[in-house]
């Protein structure tokens, strides 16, 4: 096909810095190769004058190939020496990602910054660099507590509700840490971020960038409350019952509406504080025979009021909390520099290095003046490709700029498929360029799509026209935007069809509880989004698409099943659609990309593995035994609790099961006693596990598995230390390993990052009502421009609070997050080339008849911002159909009966969220001081107490039976043990029947509550709980305040169980040697 005339200025121009804004569509990598052909036929460049970066390696892989084919064909027509001589340089061309590029720097130019060259062919892998970032923390954090205690408390206070746990600062670090890996300058970043928290007299005093996001707040803030404000003196119009006092309330509150959006102009928060009161004190009350429509407006507007009252602190309170928050984080920002330097000594160490390392290493290589190396490249390079530029960030783009000659630049890309925000992408740096205009710059867009038939062409038009152009919004649609088709064959084709999925049964949403998913692996999901799907909303869809794709693979043109694709947004949505598509027999290929230790046979083996190193944790042996290790039902776990008594599960497994018994039991042998290469072959074949129990792509798994243990046990140890890294990093950005082919006649279901770069004949696109912004429940976030954001804590009471500056940085991450989920709609509607269908739930919400900024903010979703598009709207582009879908009862998971008064097994149709008493709030940080090893040993020394609570007698004790179970008893804990059964309250208790370290688990309004009751003394007319607690610090009465909250939620459990008895609790402080008494206020 004959190239555009667009298309053809961007191949042939030359002597010019080019950006190509290249649509959905257009035919980038045509222009691209068509674009280096030239370059190479015809202005005679060599292949190694040419550097090309591409976002990912099968990118250049692939532009290799391309160019590869075309090279030789021309050479065959030719028979040119010249292009001979370009074939056989490109298998070693600069064609590939910015970090291979980066890490040729550093090999050929380590003498630089004085580096080992094979530093760069040894690069860390994340789990041997997570056991590094360890070492590095424990050495800078026992350095803090040695150096500057004081100010090391107020830190660990800060990030931790719990004296013992360091694990909050940890994560602060290792956070920060992150974050400046991504700045050019870390340092100079840094500091500036710090000294914004220094702000006198007036909030007008923060930076501009700052002032003008924290004021954007609050008019947003006043946007919502206006449109809430107009439902209310519309409907009150509307109603005869409405007198004059309404009528003046509601002009008093059109008056401060404009106070307000007059304040918010001119930086005066004093003013909006007091224009925000006044409203509260003038909302008009509505009368009881008002109409419906006036108090439900009037409710709204109440609710608005009192949301937001609250967070508008006096202005001096904030200005102090902010001097505060500059005085931790000087402190945060002092103990990362210190770990960075730390991890970056090991690193030298070990002569490795990391991801970021090889851009910065590059940067100052080509930043350095003494050997100016960046001067060789310039020389070298005539011309320079930057390929998916609207992804590049701030490191990057100067690593290119510095090497360039000013004039030779060829960037393509599109800022509306800019959907990397999570790796540091920023558009707004091709968007720089788009308005930079220079003499030697030239702007080309490319405005045809070769892809997508005319309706989806024009559908999308339609549709981005409108959402990314809404006033206030940085998201721009332009006409240089709004693409047309590019050859006749694209004429016509099917409308979009818009899918809205009715429960046959109910007329109203249903109410559920949302999915959350949680750490879900890996590169390709933006991890800053909560994905807001309920569980049986979420099968009901999946099983409509399943049968509409069995209608239409009979119906239609698209007959093979790899001619559809699903775009899911979470990876965790993938596995109601495999449910789905496994009722009703339609295969497919599903990358549960939950990251590579979360594969369902890994996990087996690790639960497997744990139990055999802990035999008597009944957490993990029920796991183990509900594995398909051995296929235990629910209800054999009830019969084994039933038959439990006062031994522990593994006796009443070795009552009734012995032979199974013995086999776990001569495994655990094996795991203790024996290396990982020996130990896994074991425990792969244990009840033929792999071969006849796992499916292909388990097997795949299980194999890597296995290199990955041997590796790891060839460098650095056994099986607990392999266990504990796993637990320490939790999961591994690598996903699973995949044995299928891509081109097998499946349906295929995968991410919208996934499918970026790709077309498929059909495409249903998994809409949502909704989203939240992850980011901003993290503890610390950031922006380039803005700096760091801290939450304001208030010590000891550990009172939250926002601040200026955080809620400044969260309004900016939320604008940018809404931006660039258009742009992730853009991408996923884009994709088909025949048929577009999108699916969601019906919702009874009532849409505005445009979208505002105010509602994007409010995160209404993609179907909310589509149904506001298409609302009052007609066009044969697109069919909007209710369909009737049947929501499946989702049960939560069974729970057996861990008390004896409950003998049939708990169940729920309901969904519950999961909570162990221990994880309540604590509203109160006590002061304290602790050497860092007594916390590093905190948890270990409690762990050890309570087992051996667990193994001593129900009758006497003495110091020798102490110290004969336990021999690294001290004698201070075993005068602890002493001093408690010498008690009264022991002695009495021996009357008692008494249970020690008993489970329990309830349901609490739909929540989970499950825990283990250190001592349980049950009498005729009472229950009473001790808990045994080893903290080495605190007062009787800060113990209490500390513990309140979990023994509240040990009581309200016991009250369920015991229902006619008094339940007492009581904490034993091994450290103070007291009973204590906890009371539980407005408790009978």
């Amino acid at each position: 096909m004959k190239p555009s005339k667009e298309q053809e200025l961007a191949i042939r121009t030359v002597d010019k810095n080019i950006l190509v804004c290249a649509s959905a569509g257009a035919g980038k990598t045509t222009v691209l190769i068509e674009r280096l052909m030239k370059r190479i036929e015809e202005d005679r460049v060599s292949v190694n004058e040419i550097l090309a970066m591409t976002f990912t390696e099968a990118a250049a892989g692939e532009m290799k190939r391309r160019l590869s084919k075309k090279l030789n064909v021309k050479y065959e027509k030719t028979n040119d020496p010249f292009l001979y001589t370009q074939i056989t340089l490109l298998a070693n061309a600069n064609i590939s990602t910015i970090h291979s590029f980066c890490l040729s720097v550093i090999r050929n130019y380590s003498y630089v910054l004085n580096l080992d060259p094979k530093r760069a062919s040894n690069i860390l892998d994340e789990a041997t660099a997570s056991l590094y970032k360890k070492e590095a923390l424990d050495r800078v954090l026992n350095h803090a507590y040695a150096t500057y205690p004081d100010a090391f408390d107020e830190l660990l206070e800060h990030f931790s509700s719990r004296p013992e746990a360091d694990q909050g600062v940890r994560n602060a670090i290792t956070g920060l840490s992150t974050i400046l890996g991504s700045k050019p300058d870390p340092e100079e970043w840094l500091n500036s971020s710090v000294s914004s928290y220094t702000v006198e007299h007036s909030l007008s005093t923060l930076s501009e960038p700052l002032r003008s996001y924290f004021f954007m707040h609050w008019q947003l803030a006043i946007e919502e409350f206006e449109e809430r404000f107009n439902e209310l003196k519309s409907a009150s119009l509307n109603d005869p019952l409405t007198d004059d006092a309404f009528l003046l309330c509601l002009q008093i509150l059109s008056t401060q509406i404009k106070v307000a959006k007059t304040a918010i102009e001119a930086y005066d928060y004093s003013k909006i504080r007091t224009a925000f009161f006044t409203m509260a004190e003038n909302l008009p009350a509505t009368k009881n025979k008002a109409l419906d429509e006036v108090k439900e407006a009037r409710k709204s507007v109440a609710k608005f009021i009192q949301d937001n009252i609250p967070k508008l602190f006096e202005e001096d309170l904030w200005i102090d909390d902010l001097n505060t928050m500059r005085r931790r984080l000087f402190r945060l920002g002092e103990l990362t520099r210190d770990f960075r330097h730390e991890y970056a000594s090991i690193k030298e160490d070990q002569n490795c290095i990391d991801f970021d390392d090889m851009e910065h290493f590059a940067l100052a290589i080509l930043r350095d003046e003494k050997f100016k190396v960046r001067n060789v490249y310039k020389e070298q390079f005539k011309e320079i490709l930057v390929d998916e530029f609207q992804d590049s960030n701030d490191v990057q783009d100067l690593l290119v700029e510095l090497i360039s000659r000013g004039n030779n630049i060829f960037r393509v890309g599109d800022i509306k498929q800019s959907i990397y925000r999570f790796r540091n992408a920023k558009p707004q740096i091709m968007q720089g360029l788009i308005q930079r205009n220079h003499a030697n710059d030239l702007l080309i867009y490319l405005k045809q799509n070769f892809r997508s038939d005319q309706t989806i062409v024009e559908f999308n038009n339609l549709v981005f026209d409108h959402a990314m152009n809404v006033e206030g919004m940085r998201s721009a649609y332009l006409a240089e935007d709004a693409v047309s088709i590019g050859s006749d064959r694209q004429n016509g084709g099917f409308p979009v069809e818009i899918h809205w999925v009715v429960d046959e049964e109910e007329t109203e949403e249903v109410v559920d509880e949302p999915i959350e998913e949680e750490n879900s692996d890996d590169q390709e999901r933006a991890p800053s989004l909560e994905v807001d799907e309920k569980p049986g909303v979420a099968l009901k869809k999946a099983r409509h698409i399943a049968d509409d794709i069995l209608q239409k693979i009979q119906s239609t043109p698209y007959t093979k099943w790899s001619d559809y694709v699903i775009l899911v947004r979470s990876h965790l949505l993938k596995t109601f659609l495999k449910k789905a598509f496994d009722e009703v027999g339609i295969p497919y290929f599903i990358d549960v990309q939950s990251g590579f230790y979360q594969a369902d046979s890994v996990q087996d083996c690790l639960q497997f593995l744990h139990l055999c190193l802990h035999p008597d944790n009944d957490q993990l042996l029920i796991g183990t035994l509900l594995s398909p290790f051995f296929g235990f039902s629910q209800d054999d776990i009830a019969t084994l609790y039933r038959s439990k008594g006062k031994t522990g599960l593994r006796e009443s497994l070795r009552s009734l099961h012995p032979e199974i018994d013995a086999r776990i039991r001569d495994l655990s042998i094996s795991a203790t006693s024996s290396p990982m290469r020996r130990l896994l072959p074991l425990l792969f074949d244990f009840n033929d596990y792999y071969t006849d129990i796992c499916t292909h792509s388990q097997r795949t798994n299980l194999d890597l598995f296995l290199q990955k243990a041997l590796s790891f046990e060839e460098n650095h140890g056994s099986l607990p230390k392999f266990l504990d890294l796993i637990e320490e990093i939790k999961d591994e950005k690598s996903s699973e390993a995949i044995p299928i082919s891509l081109e097998d006649n499946v349906v295929r279901v995968m991410t919208i990052h996934q499918s970026k770069g790709l077309q498929f004949p059909v495409v249903y696109f998994w809409s949502s009502l909704r989203q939240d912004v992850l980011d901003l429940k993290s503890e610390i976030i950031s922006d380039s421009d803005l700096g760091i954001g801290i939450r304001s804590i208030l010590l000891p009471q550990r009172y939250v609070r926002s601040n200026p500056i955080r809620i400044a940085i969260e309004t900016k991450a939320v604008q940018e997050e809404m931006e660039e989920q258009m742009r992730v709609l853009y991408v996923a509607l884009t994709r088909p080339q025949h048929l577009l269908v999108i699916v969601d739930a019906k919702s009874n919400k009532t849409y505005a008849s445009s979208l505002t900024r105010s509602a994007i903010f409010r995160r209404i979703g993609y179907s909310g911002w589509l149904a506001t598009i298409l609302s009052n709207k007609t066009s044969d582009l697109y069919n909007e159909v209710e369909v009737i879908g049947k929501i499946s009862e989702i049960s939560a998971p069974s729970i057996s009966p861990v008390i004896h008064e409950f003998t049939p097994i708990l169940r729920t149709e309901q969904p519950f969220e999961y909570q162990t008493p221990s994880s309540q709030e604590q509203a109160f940080f006590p002061d304290f001081t602790l050497h860092y090893r007594d916390i590093l040993d905190g948890k270990e020394r409690g762990t050890r107490l309570h087992r051996l609570i667990e193994r001593l007698p129900m009758t006497i004790w003495t110091p020798a039976l102490i110290h004969s179970i336990d021999p690294s008893c001290t004698q201070d804990e075993i005068d602890a043990f002493m001093a408690f059964h010498d008690s009264d309250y022991y002695q009495n208790a021996k009357s008692a029947v008494i249970e020690r370290e008993y489970p329990f688990a309830i349901l609490q309004q739909n929540r989970l509550v499950n825990g283990i009751v250190d001592m349980l003394a049950i009498y005729p007319d009472r229950v009473e709980l001790v808990d045994f607690k080893t903290d080495r610090s605190g007062t009787a009465s800060q113990l209490i305040e500390r513990y309140q909250g979990q023994l509240r939620a040990y009581y309200d459990a016991l009250r369920i169980v015991y229902p006619e008895k008094e339940v007492k609790t009581f904490l034993y402080s091994f450290n103070l040697r007291e009973i204590l008494e906890v009371y539980h206020e407005n408790h009978p």
